[in-house]
């Protein structure tokens, strides 16, 4: 009882300091709520005075920083109709952004995770962001088919070929990314859980149709690092690229190294785009 009324006057000080960050995009008592909610409690918040779902506050406030405040996807388009390929829907946030930046952009979205797709698409509803905007129950993996999918539980789950087999794990549709690169795309996004070296090296003679490209990497910490052939096909592609921290899993690495309660020693987020 005494450790939960300390957690109550931490989170109600945090709500009481409201970060001028979140201004705009929901209130004191929205923030309060979220910071009050336990780990894989399904809630409902408002962001920019729409209802919005979510299975884990945690992870869906990191996602509003991520997304609407350091704004990430963020990127020009000489035209008002960007055609926009979003691997990894997730809940519909990064969506809910593209569409909120260009409101006559095409999004096609792909989300391997039926929950997962179903907040997405109550979020885009409640938007009213369904014009020019497919969601599609399927992985993006390098054949046309279907593959075990382990579902996490938050905002996350992987391809079991590259995660550590757990419970929770189904078969799911998958698609062969090669067939959405035939046309241009302004912007590709691919932000799913440590496939994407393998599925980048797939359609890597594909990529010269892609104007931007935002690559979230996992650093298995188990595995052989593979960075270096990542920036390799992201380089060959003709992309220069920036790199940033995405999630910090180590704080003093020479002394950590391995990350104890996480599968990933690395997380970054990589700007991919041509000059």
């Amino acid at each position: 009882m005494r450790r939960q009324l300390k957690k109550f006057f931490i989170d109600a000080t945090k709500a009481f300091l409201f970060p001028f960050k979140y201004k705009g995009i929901f209130n004191r008592i929205t923030y309060f709520g979220l910071l009050t909610k336990k780990r894989r409690e399904k809630h409902v918040s408002k962001i920019f005075n729409n209802d919005t779902v979510s299975p884990d506050a945690y992870w869906f406030l990191h996602s509003i920083e991520e997304i609407f405040i350091d704004e990430v996807y963020k990127f020009e388009c000489h035209k008002d109709s960007p055609r926009i390929i979003d691997c990894g829907s997730n809940i519909g946030l990064s969506i809910i952004y593209f569409k909120r930046r260009f409101p006559h952009a095409e999004v096609i979205g792909f989300e391997p995770d039926p929950e997962l797709l179903n907040y997405a698409q109550q979020n885009i509803d409640n938007f009213c962001m369904k014009d020019n905007v497919t969601l599609i129950n399927k992985a993006v993996w390098k054949y046309n088919g279907t593959i075990p999918f382990y579902i996490e539980g938050t905002l996350g789950g992987a391809i079991v070929e590259n995660a550590i087999p757990k419970d929770n794990v189904i078969e799911v549709p998958c698609i062969d990314i090669s067939t959405l690169l035939k046309n241009r795309v302004d912007f590709l996004k691919i932000d799913i859980e440590g496939a994407e070296l393998e599925v980048l090296d797939h359609c890597k003679n594909n990529l010269h149709v892609v104007e931007n490209m935002f690559v979230e990497f996992h650093g298995f910490k188990n595995k052989q690092q593979t960075l270096n052939q990542l920036l390799e096909i992201i380089s060959s592609a003709g992309f220069r690229y920036y790199i940033k921290e995405s999630y910090p899993n180590l704080r003093f690495p020479f002394i950590e190294k391995v990350p104890r309660n996480n599968s990933y020693d690395v997380l970054l987020n990589i700007f991919c785009y041509r000059v």
